[in-house]
């Protein structure tokens, strides 16, 4: 008789990106807003492509409205610039 080794693995599924995306998101609304909205848009993403449909879509709202609302990010698109027009005339 032969003896046959059975070997058992079991696979823990990660099940938490989206659900760090989501408090990285609502943090980045208050707090550093641009990178910590940044890192929570990469969290989202990542956890809508492992699965996590649901916490990964309101992540990225999150992620989106931080982004949105941050300083730098409207310097960068030159909205200063447009402001500072005279008579506000686009």
């Amino acid at each position: 008789m032969s003896d046959q080794k059975v070997n058992i693995v079991y696979a823990k599924t990660q099940r938490n990106l989206g659900l760090w995306s989501l408090l990285v998101g609502f943090i980045g609304l208050f707090v550093l807003t641009f990178p910590l909205s940044f890192i929570a848009l990469i969290l989202a993403v990542m956890g809508i492509a492992r699965g996590q449909i649901f916490s990964g879509l309101l992540g990225l709202l999150l992620s989106l409205l931080g982004i949105a609302s941050s300083v730098i990010f409207w310097g960068l698109v030159g909205l200063g610039a447009l402001i500072s027009l005279p008579l506000g005339i686009f």
